[in-house]
């Protein structure tokens, strides 16, 4: 039987206020501490490599809990993981910001413990919630209102660091969460939302076939049937299991350049831009902002580029903040335009290929914890990494290169995944499209004997 979401019978609107909930949550309260994390580190005597440690913990957390959170899904289910998973990031907001050094490191790595959760759970609500063939449209929607939080919370951290303190600032984003919660609870029903159930595989719906023999296919089919106890593990194509290293490849790539510019790009902007650090802090919220830009569009292009030219496009923008920043710094808020439409850009491509590929929900929930997993062991060395070069050079110059070298890894993977992603398609509606021919040419043929 399938499992079909709480959400299916409702309105599109309560599945997309959801998503902006969660959206909210798993990234703005993550971003806050950039803007202001040269004041932290005046107030507690930390120097860049502490502070590029406190700014990238909770990326370490998703590097290391990622296959906790992975299993944590599986056993109680994606809207009670959900549940889980707001609570704890309000815990470490309001941790966070009692006011101690060490509290800002607890309550940070609580925050980053519970985005762990969050980030697994996005592509399965949006493939089992969304509409069919709406997929990449929740992806964009995702992608728009994270860098939307991420745009306000940038833009005003420091105008409230200054009016009200620090503890302020970063404490604000616990009454966000707080309402997220609510919202989450009453639209999703409590019975839905506070209850744990083990999540089963759904093998009736997902675009690609995975199952390639017989024995498994039978096993598969009798499990949906309810005939059998024990859940079989599915067998994956050759092609799927390209697709989901290479998707892993570009999104680590993407993941070390998102993380490190999000962490230093205020710092950088006021160092190379000259700027006063209110101006950086708006400069850099242009980058979180255009995210929006990227994210919606892609999916309007889609359909009339090709997966490779999106993936051109992403590179090209993405190369601006290195680059630009290395050669021709005066012009940062061109080059914090360009970067951030690739950011948004770039993880709507990434995982709309994901989402296609994705069998069911549990197969959406093991190959997003691949992609996270592998993305954050790396990507959670990126703002530490930038703040130890800046410690060890003086500089810049080598911090962005860095930079540069994991977007040059992100191109190349992501090109090679867009052309066997677009392969896989093709293929995929060549074989419908036959399908559908010989059920017309077997009901010709029923029509003709009768």
């Amino acid at each position: 039987m399938i499992m079909r979401s709480p959400l299916y019978p409702r309105r599109l609107v309560a599945v997309l206020a959801i998503i902006l909930g969660i959206a909210l949550v798993v990234r703005a309260p993550f971003i806050a501490v950039a803007p202001i994390v040269t004041e932290l580190g005046g107030i507690f005597n930390l120097d860049a490599t502490q502070l590029g440690l406190l700014t990238g913990l909770p990326v370490i957390c998703f590097a290391i809990l990622t296959p906790l959170a992975s299993t944590l899904i599986g056993r109680v289910g994606a809207n009670f993981a959900t549940t889980l998973m707001i609570l704890g990031c309000t815990l470490g907001i309001i941790i966070r910001s009692i006011g101690d050094v060490g509290s800002l490191y607890l309550g940070n790595l609580i925050l980053g413990s519970a985005i762990a959760v969050g980030n697994l759970l996005i592509p399965v609500l949006i493939r089992r919630d969304m509409p069919p063939g709406k997929t990449a449209v929740g992806t964009a929607f995702y992608s728009s209102m994270a860098n939307c939080g991420s745009m306000l919370c940038t833009a005003m951290t420091v105008p409230l660091s200054d009016a009200f303190g620090w503890q302020v600032s970063l404490g604000v984003w616990g009454v966000v969460s707080a309402v997220a919660l609510i919202a989450w609870v009453l639209l999703a029903s409590p019975a839905a939302t506070l209850r744990p159930v083990i999540m089963q595989p759904d093998v009736e719906t997902g675009t690609m076939p995975i199952v390639t023999e017989p024995a498994a296919a039978a096993a598969l089919a009798e499990a949906e049937g309810g005939r059998r106890r024990k859940r079989a593990k599915p067998v994956y194509s050759r092609d799927i299991r390209r697709l989901t290293l290479l998707l892993t490849l570009a999104f680590t790539g993407q993941s070390i350049t998102y993380y490190g510019v999000s962490a230093w790009l205020p710092t950088i902007i006021a160092d190379l831009g000259a700027v006063d650090r209110v101006t950086a802090g708006n400069g850099a919220s242009v980058f979180q902002f255009t995210g929006i830009v990227g994210a919606i569009v892609v999916p309007l292009l889609i359909r009339r580029l090709s997966r490779t030219q999106l993936g051109i496009m992403m590179i090209t923008f993405w190369s601006t903040i290195p680059l630009g920043f290395l050669f021709a710094p005066d012009l940062w808020l061109v080059w914090s335009f360009c970067a951030g439409v690739a950011q948004g850009g770039a993880f709507t491509l990434i995982f709309s290929m994901l989402i296609e590929m994705a069998r069911g929900d549990d197969h959406a929930r093991r190959a997003s914890m691949v992609l996270h997993w592998v993305a954050y062991i790396f990507s959670s060395m990126a703002a530490p990494a930038c703040g130890m070069l800046l410690d060890l050079t003086g500089g810049w110059t080598a911090a962005l290169l860095l930079i540069l070298a994991s977007t040059a890894f992100f191109g190349a993977n992501v090109l090679m995944a867009a052309r066997l992603s677009t392969r896989m398609r093709a293929e995929r509606e060549a074989a419908e499209a036959a399908r559908r021919a010989r059920k017309r040419a077997s009901d010709s043929t029923s029509g003709a004997s009768a």
